[in-house]
């Protein structure tokens, strides 16, 4: 009977309180409020996450413009550090199936991994044409990457240039014309083109200009030739 009590009590707290960032500084903030002895006059204030963090941080500018009680201080930066590595671990000292590690959503598939790898194998700096949606997997895997475009794939294309609006156009669809995407790649100044293998060309981009130096399960990777 008090377990259930208890659990539902956290339940409906977490609710208010919420997770992530929010949770980890609100008890970081009533650590401070405890050891600066503040939370004694105004211990309600607690029913507010977000009042207690703004509270908190008020009475730790107002110790830094005093220079008193840098024990408190210290000793508040020490909890910060250790609820951090708690709450980033995905551990949860109360009850593990409520608060399950986060997914980490920006998981690059090998496949495309290793094509990427290919192209920086291959050059230093590589302007890329790719899949709608792929582009994020580039720019954050390296910086020597520059892309035709980086907009997602449920994104409009209204404000692109020709050759990027048929491009993206193109490679939206499951038989695409490799015609227009040669061109719209060449006319871009892409050297390197990285598709998918789940796309069925009628002709495929090798007959415009683009060899294959990479293949996947997931994807393949040409460059262009020096003669089309």
């Amino acid at each position: 009977m008090v377990r259930q009590i208890l659990s539902d009590l956290y339940n409906t707290y977490r609710q208010i309180v919420g997770n992530g960032a929010v949770i980890t500084l609100f008890l970081v903030c009533v650590t401070v409020l405890f050891l600066t002895g503040a939370i004694c006059k105004k211990w309600p204030i607690v029913l507010s996450p977000l009042g207690t963090i703004g509270y908190a941080v008020s009475k730790i500018i107002d110790i830094l413009i005093s220079r008193k009680g840098k024990r408190y201080l210290s000793a508040a930066f020490a909890v910060l550090i250790i609820a951090l590595a708690v709450t980033s671990s995905g551990s949860n000292i109360l009850a593990s199936d409520m608060n399950p590690k986060a997914e980490n959503m920006m998981h690059i598939p090998s496949d495309i991994v290793e094509a990427m790898d290919a192209v920086l194998a291959d050059t230093d700096e590589a302007k890329v044409l790719t899949m709608p949606g792929w582009g994020l997997y580039f720019e954050s895997y390296s910086p020597a990457f520059s892309l035709m475009y980086d907009l997602p794939a449920h994104r409009e294309a209204a404000w692109m240039s020709e050759y990027e609006r048929n491009a993206y156009t193109e490679l939206g669809k499951v038989h695409p014309d490799m015609k227009k995407v040669a061109e719209a790649a060449r006319g871009c100044e892409c050297r390197y083109v990285v598709l998918s293998n789940d796309i069925w060309p009628d002709v495929p981009l090798t007959k415009y200009g683009y060899e294959i130096i990479y293949e996947t399960e997931m994807c393949s990777v040409y460059r262009e030739v020096e003669t089309p």
